[in-house]
């Protein structure tokens, strides 16, 4: 067999050969995009991962500008980058952006760097490029969520399997009081309330078996030392292997909800303490009131039913908080304006309790009655003045009702319903007192009703109020 020999250039030559198949084929290989161009743009080689990457193929851009991967309205970076190819320098790692061939953005990594020829001149440019769109993906996703932390009115905390703080939002400041500066670093039990210090433990253990807490209401300490009510939720924090590192939480204030839940508990159950007392009033009233005929008896059950109305509305509209005596003494007079007769009340702003409120209600109404019949109301030159005052900050309420304007008055011989709430009512109901007196030209009442009875402001005496 014959022997072929070679010289030491044809060896060369194969080596050569050899060496520039093999980069030819890492290339073509390659996952990165690796182009070269010549010094005005022109594409003179493009591997498969271009293709990829950008949509066109090697016979669609080999000849053609690399301008045409250029996003529009975007300054053209490209004849700067090949100005620093012409000086020699080389560009790594420059994130910029690029049009695929349907159209939409690509987020790319380049590095640019000079080809030379045989003698060392500058004849192109070779760039490999990278898809980073995943990349910056995430970081503007993570931004985003960083953000929508940051501004989130609910705190947001997240500790380590130590409870050690590692991040702090702002709403985290305004509901605790602490800065991030002071609580990152240090254990999230500074937070504990005295009453729940083995609350903290047990929810890090649940955390460390991959349980989630849900809308956990409990107790917190604030950084001036008052107690606050939140709702917590705590999560399970996963590094990239899913293995569990730290807990994520977010607290939510419900110290308004429960104070408003609170609120609303003793509303109802003031309402239905008062609408069961406003029932048995009612119940006595119809069974004690006594009268000649129907049509009587119907009138004065209609009569007290509606006064004790009166002072209940009153109530009402003022949040169970109680009733102005100067309102309850007006609407209980309006009724028996008639003929000729005056009325009058006088005294300074003061608040009844509702107990106190609907016992007034109902003395005024039988005395506005018995009058109407036959005291001062009933006689063309009759008045009632109906005056009430505070000796001291600590005294009790002094009530009176003086008539006048007629003559001949004796005390009944009979003591009716009337008769008898006027009498027992405030001592009865609010362990007051009353002095009842039959004055030929007039009846004459002065009521004591306990400070107990009163609710805390009261004004000074104000102007005549004329009911005619």
């Amino acid at each position: 067999m014959p022997r072929i020999l070679l010289t030491d250039t044809a060896c060369m030559s194969i080596s050569d050969q050899m060496q520039q198949l093999l980069l030819a084929s890492i290339i073509e290989s390659a996952d990165d995009a690796i182009i070269s161009k010549d010094l005005d743009g022109i594409v003179t080689s493009w591997n498969r991962a271009a293709e990829r990457l950008f949509g066109y193929t090697a016979e669609e851009m080999i000849g053609r500008s690399i301008a045409i991967l250029a996003v529009p309205d975007v300054p053209d970076e490209m004849p700067p980058i090949l100005e620093q190819i012409r000086r020699g320098e080389k560009i790594d790692h420059y994130e910029t952006r690029r049009r695929h061939k349907d159209g939409h953005v690509i987020d790319i990594s380049l590095t640019v760097s000079p080809v030379r020829d045989a003698q060392g001149r500058i004849v192109g440019a070779s760039k490999i490029a990278r898809d980073i769109s995943d990349r910056l993906s995430v970081q503007r996703e993570k931004g985003l969520l960083a953000a929508i932390v940051d501004s989130s009115d609910d705190a947001i905390v997240s500790k380590d399997l130590n409870g050690i703080v590692t991040s702090w939002n702002g709403a985290a400041e305004r509901l605790f009081g602490y800065t991030a500066e002071e609580m990152i670093g240090r254990p999230i039990a500074v937070l504990a309330a005295p009453d729940r210090l083995d609350e903290m433990p047990l929810i890090l253990e649940r955390v460390r078996r991959g349980e989630k807490v849900q809308h956990y209401e409990t107790r917190r300490r604030h950084k001036e030392g008052r107690i606050l009510d939140i709702s917590l939720t705590v999560s399970p924090v996963l590094n990239a292997q899913g293995r569990i590192i730290g807990a994520s939480k977010i607290a939510h204030d419900i110290s308004e909800r429960l104070r408003a839940e609170r609120q609303v508990r003793e509303m109802m159950h003031e309402l239905d303490h008062r609408a069961k007392n406003v029932l048995a009033v009612a119940q006595a009233i119809v069974r004690l009131t006594k009268a000649d005929d129907i049509a009587q008896y119907s009138s004065l059950v209609q009569g007290r039913i509606s006064a004790l109305a009166r002072a209940h509305s009153q109530v009402a509209e003022n949040k169970w908080h109680g009733a102005s005596l100067d309102t309850l003494v007006a609407s209980e007079l309006e009724p028996f304006r008639a003929g000729e007769a005056t009325l009058t009340s006088r005294g300074p702003e003061v608040l009844l309790a509702p107990t106190a409120a609907q016992a007034v209600a109902i003395v005024l109404h039988e005395l506005a009655t018995n009058a109407a019949k036959h005291g001062a109301l009933s006689a063309p030159k009759g008045s009632v003045e109906v005056t009430w005052f505070l000796d001291g900050p600590e005294d009790a309420l002094t009530l009176r009702w003086v008539e006048s304007g007629v003559s001949g008055v004796r005390k009944p011989a009979r003591r009716s319903f009337g008769t008898r709430v006027i009498e027992r009512q405030i001592p009865d109901q609010l362990k007051g007192k009353a002095r009842i007196e039959w004055a030929a030209t007039g009846l004459r009442c002065e009521f004591e009703i306990p400070r107990s009875y009163l609710m805390p402001s009261h004004g000074e005496m104000g102007e005549p109020l004329m009911i005619v």
